[in-house]
């Protein structure tokens, strides 16, 4: 189910403000922690960062989408300068309240996939956050756009025709 408006709102500012509790905010708020690792990969201490955009279990996720749009270009480090970066388009001519509204499912569906790895033991399959995103989005433009009449299996099949 697609993320509420306003959970939405919380979720993304929490995020570009670096307050999510990853490992490493924790640690620095002296919150003892068993591991401080990304529990992703188990290579670098766990940073939004990193773990949304530079994990090698998630960026993968990330030049998938940038493909549909046709960007090359840098990821840069610091969540706020990436949601600037993504949501501009990387300068290219897209419908930017969509790839918004992508930049938001995708970070939060793996965040709670991260959450879901950590507090329940699910294993991480970036398969599966992808096809979650894609079903909020697709969800969100039902939603949003009283015209939006396609299906999700043809939507997601043609998934770069909804940015252009």
């Amino acid at each position: 189910m697609w993320l509420s408006k306003k959970c939405g709102y919380v979720f993304t500012w929490r995020l570009l403000k670096d307050r999510l509790p990853t490992k490493g905010n924790l640690l620095r708020r002296n919150v003892a922690i068993q591991e401080a690792v990304c529990p992703l990969c188990g290579q670098v201490q766990e940073e939004v960062g990193h773990l949304l955009f530079n994990c090698k279990r998630t960026i993968g996720l990330w030049w998938e989408s940038m493909r549909w749009i046709q960007a090359v270009g840098p990821l840069p480090a610091s969540p706020a300068s990436y949601f600037a970066q993504f949501c501009d388009g990387f300068g290219a001519d897209i419908n930017h309240c969509r790839w918004y509204g992508w930049w938001v499912a995708l970070t939060s569906a793996i965040w709670q996939h991260r959450n879901l790895l950590i507090f329940q033991g699910n294993p991480f399959d970036s398969s599966k956050v992808m096809e979650e995103t894609m079903f909020l989005v697709w969800s969100w433009l039902k939603a949003r756009d009283k015209g939006f009449n396609t299906s999700f299996n043809h939507w997601s099949s043609n998934i770069s025709d909804s940015f252009g």
